[in-house]
């Protein structure tokens, strides 16, 4: 099957990520990998500033999609070393 530019590029980067979150969950087990075309939606390309990272259309609609999945919100402000405090939240997946 032949793929366009874009397509296959698409392929490449969706198999890293989910082979990151895969690592990473060998260490911490609350690691997911949740695609976020699941959470953006039919008009992915216009939710995001380059097909990966989401401009704020695409903030708004993956926050209209979790809101009622969040179970619990920590805003972790005991944790010094960033420029922002991390957030811990729990989603029923």
């Amino acid at each position: 099957t032949h793929f366009s530019k874009d397509a296959e590029e698409e392929c490449m980067i969706r198999s890293y990520q989910e082979e990151f979150v895969k690592t990473c969950s060998i260490f911490d087990k609350n690691i997911y990998y949740i695609d976020g075309r699941t959470l953006l939606g039919d008009d992915f390309n216009e939710k995001t500033v380059d097909g990966v990272h989401p401009n704020d259309y695409g903030f708004a609609s993956i926050a209209r999609t979790i809101e009622n999945k969040i179970k619990e919100a920590k805003i972790h402000s005991e944790i010094m070393g960033s420029d922002h405090c991390p957030v811990e939240l729990e989603i029923d997946i």
